[in-house]
């Protein structure tokens, strides 16, 4: 079971090592945004983060709120 746990140890090590390697030799100098906003396919869909859906939520104004609104 020793033997599973330092091979298990190694892959891991082996994998970010050449993640790093990666990282530091290739073009782009930076993980790839992965949120939602900066996503093109998610934008084509409609799809927003969840703050943007709390704060559409909070400043939504029924019909009753325009009403009261216009007779001011």
């Amino acid at each position: 079971m020793g033997i599973v746990v330092v091979i298990a140890i190694v892959m891991v090590g082996l994998a970010t090592l050449l993640l790093s390697v990666g990282l530091f030799v290739g073009k782009r100098k930076e993980f790839p945004s992965s949120h939602v906003d900066d996503s093109k396919p998610l934008k084509e869909r409609g799809i927003v983060c969840a703050k943007e859906q709390m704060r559409d939520l909070y400043h939504h104004k029924n019909l009753q709120d325009h009403l009261k609104e216009s007779e001011k």
